[in-house]
């Protein structure tokens, strides 16, 4: 099978995935690509600084898109949420490992997740990454590294709100 006249194969999926282009990637595959796991604790550093995050370490296997910020649906508990995704090391804060780190837009909403996100941990989910918004950078400061996150969640929930999703 071709796509846009190259073979589909799995290091056709790798070399979009190495660009961080996870729309090909889903393409080529037949559904988004994805990461699964269980919600574990972090630094608790997004809940001190007002936006708490649901991490995700992938199997070692796993390969990785490129290390940044994506737009992202997350399914748990058989229900979709919105959000942003950071794929890295994140730089700012540690470098320790490889993981997913989401934003969920409603995390904290009652309406919503009917919980709080500190209920989240040991819980099962599945993040899709859909669109690329930026490349994983080190901040000068916690300061600018929350300005810059308030913007990705503005880009994703622009995101959202053009493709009529969620």
């Amino acid at each position: 099978e071709t796509y846009k006249g190259r073979e589909i194969s799995s290091s056709y999926i790798r070399e979009a995935l190495r660009e961080g282009d996870v729309a090909l990637a889903g393409t080529l595959m037949g559904r988004p690509y994805s990461i699964e796991g269980t919600v574990t604790h972090g630094r608790h550093l997004g809940t001190r600084i007002g936006m708490p995050t649901a991490n995700v370490i992938p199997e070692a296997e796993k390969v990785l898109p490129l290390y940044g910020v994506y737009i992202s649906r997350t399914f748990m508990d058989g229900k979709a949420y919105a959000g942003v995704t950071n794929i890295g090391i994140k730089p700012t804060v540690d470098g320790s490992f490889a993981g997913a780190e989401t934003y969920l837009f409603d995390f904290g909403k009652e309406n919503r997740l009917g919980s709080h996100a500190n209920d989240l941990y040991g819980k099962k989910i599945r993040v899709e990454l859909l669109s690329f918004l930026r490349p994983e950078q080190r901040f000068a400061s916690l300061e600018e590294l929350k300005t810059q996150i308030r913007k990705d969640i503005a880009g994703g929930e622009a995101y959202y709100d053009s493709q009529g999703l969620i």
